[in-house]
């Protein structure tokens, strides 16, 4: 009888502390600024520019929504106050819900860091930024980047292609 007993306890025991699997989709959110340099050509000044983006990818790195400029807005700041946080709706997310996104800049040039957020403003999941930088004799260019993994939430699914995704810049875009 004791046998019978711990092995129904293994069992509970085995059971209870197996891990659970997620509920919803995980995705990633990356973020993405750039910019580059040269010196003047002979015949007028330089010539620079730079790029921003954000997207949100299923695991195998199907895009599911990307847009340079969320709402409107760059989607990374900083210098001051918070950074850069905007609001996503609809598409494949359930009636009612949204996300947040917030990045932050500390030179204006590459994601410092990194936040997904609940509808609350509560983190889900945050990143550190990284950058690579390329010369090439008479100019240079910055890549940076932040990405975080989340989940979407019970049931769910996004494929790419979804559209009606609406954003709403919350603070610090320009």
């Amino acid at each position: 009888m004791l046998v019978v007993n711990i092995s129904k306890a293994l069992m509970l025991g085995t059971a209870l502390l197996a891990p659970g699997g997620y509920c919803g989709q995980m995705v990633k959110a990356v973020w993405k600024l750039g910019s580059f340099n040269t010196i003047s050509p002979p015949s007028g000044g330089p010539m620079y520019g730079n790029d921003a983006g954000f997207a949100i990818m299923k695991e195998d790195g199907g895009v599911i929504y990307q847009v340079n400029y969320p709402g409107g807005y760059s989607p990374c700041m900083g210098n001051s106050g918070n950074g850069a946080t905007f609001s996503l709706t609809g598409g494949c997310l359930k009636d009612g819900g949204e996300f947040q996104f917030n990045c932050y800049t500390e030179s204006g040039l590459s994601p410092s860091n990194c936040a997904a957020r609940d509808k609350f403003g509560n983190d889900l999941a945050t990143g550190k930024g990284s950058k690579d930088y390329a010369f090439t004799g008479i100019s240079m260019g910055i890549d940076g980047w932040c990405g975080v993994e989340f989940e979407l939430g019970d049931g769910v699914d996004c494929e790419p292609g979804v559209t009606g995704f609406k954003a709403v810049n919350i603070e610090g875009g320009r």
